[in-house]
């Protein structure tokens, strides 16, 4: 389940960074907010952005540390 929750805050976030990317860019260019609603353009945003998410989220996780005693 914790997987689950994961990919969907990703996938999310991919969007959310796509939407705000494609707006400015489509404002720029002159055509308005209607590039950031292209298909294409929203599953590359989603896949993009989503594995930038994960790769920051497991950057910022600490390691788990395991201690080993001798006897």
């Amino acid at each position: 389940m914790a997987s689950i929750t994961e990919f969907l805050g990703n996938a999310l976030g991919g969007l959310a960074i796509n939407l705000g990317v494609s707006g400015t860019v489509g404002s720029i260019m002159g055509v308005g907010a209607t590039l950031a609603f292209h298909p294409v353009l929203l599953l590359g945003g989603v896949l993009v952005g989503g594995v930038g998410i994960a790769a920051i989220r497991a950057l910022l996780t600490r390691a788990d540390i395991y201690i080993v005693e001798e006897w």
